[in-house]
């Protein structure tokens, strides 16, 4: 227990750059402001003093995501990762640095950001990669590879996107890419899916819902899933979380969590969410 405790504020401390010291059994103060965190462990806090600096709002929204995430993981007995639109790994590399030890496949179709991949996870023996996108149906597709690889996607930029975002979301170039489907490459046993329990984490830049879609029916051995799902679509076509949510509900998914991604200052309106969900029962 104390253990993780000590994991738990030791991520606190990276995410927000404070310093923690217990004052009780889960209470602890925290240097900067003098401001008091109560129950700290195992997945959530509670700040008493309003905190006005945004880097440490975001910073403590990160520590709340990567504290769930933690107890998630360790309470369904996560062995196998299933990183789609992995980027440049740091979503693998973050897992690493929550202590996760078991194996991760990584997805990512975009040539440069697969050799970035490729780098970080290459001295990872439990840590594969795959250049390809996933989708429900499988080929050759063409995708917008943008200025900014955050807004790399199958879908266009809406109008909304393009005022908002400009020439990060809008300039670019296209790449032909493979898409697979899911299903066919957990029905390979050479994959090593048969007995493992899955998290599926999914960001793919609105193609998310197209990704679930490709899993074999009843998603057999996904204990824990994560979509970035979309309360201001960016691109023309994308689902409106309300959508994505209640797909992944259907499922036989249940939210364990939502983690604001991105917001609009103009409007103080949250843009984008992870959504963490468990699998019923599964816990």
């Amino acid at each position: 227990m104390g253990g993780i405790k000590e994991v738990l504020r030791g991520a606190f401390g990276r995410a927000t750059g404070l310093r923690i010291r217990g004052l009780s059994s889960g209470t602890y103060l925290v240097h900067r402001g003098e401001a008091l965190v109560h129950h700290l462990y195992p997945a959530g806090a509670i700040v008493l003093d309003p905190v006005e600096d945004s880097a440490l709002a975001r910073g403590m929204n990160d520590f709340l995501r990567q504290a769930t995430l933690k107890a998630a993981l360790d309470r369904l007995g996560i062995d196998l990762v299933l990183d789609v639109g992995a980027n440049k790994g740091q979503f693998g590399l973050g897992l690493r640095n929550l202590g996760y030890s078991g194996r991760i496949v990584s997805f990512e179709p975009i040539a440069s950001e697969f050799e970035a991949l490729s780098a970080v996870s290459r001295d990872d023996r439990r840590w594969e990669c795959h250049r390809m996108a996933l989708g429900r149906t499988g080929g050759q597709r063409d995708i917008w590879v943008t200025e900014s690889s955050g807004f790399t996607s199958f879908l266009s930029p809406n109008e909304w996107c393009e005022e908002r975002f400009g020439s990060r979301a809008t300039s670019g170039r296209f790449e032909s890419v493979e898409v697979r489907r899911l299903a066919e490459l957990m029905a390979d046993p050479a994959f090593g899916f048969a007995g493992t329990r899955v998290f599926l984490k999914m960001d793919t830049q609105g193609f998310d819902l197209e990704v679930f879609a490709g899993l074999p029916d009843g998603c057999e051995g996904i204990m824990l899933l994560q979509s970035e799902v979309s309360v201001v679509p960016i691109y023309d076509g994308m689902p409106h979380f309300t959508e994505s949510i209640s797909t992944f509900e259907k499922a036989g998914f249940e939210v364990a969590g939502l983690f604001p991604v991105s917001w609009d200052p103009a409007t103080l309106r949250v843009i984008e969410y992870d959504c963490l969900m468990v699998r019923a029962g599964a816990a």
